[in-house]
């Protein structure tokens, strides 16, 4: 989609920090950070809305947050 900042990460246009990376989803640390640890997990198809993403896709995101939140709070002592 055009002047999406999430879609031109995705094709490389942009600079990003990369934490986490599957087939369907893709997780990174915003660029100004205001808590530590904060980070951006999103699907890698663009999709316009929260009610247009397929149910296994938000399943999948929710996976990938919980499992980076079991990282960090084992390296960062997140809470």
């Amino acid at each position: 989609m055009e002047n999406c900042k999430f879609c031109s990460i995705l094709n490389n246009e942009l600079p990003s920090r990369i934490v986490y990376e599957d087939e369907d989803v893709i997780a990174l640390l915003p660029k100004e950070v205001e808590v530590y640890g904060h980070t951006l997990v999103i699907p890698k198809t663009h999709y316009e809305s929260l009610y247009d993403t397929p149910d296994e896709i938000l399943g999948k995101l929710t996976v990938v947050a919980k499992k980076l939140a079991l990282q960090y709070q084992k390296t960062i002592g997140a809470t």
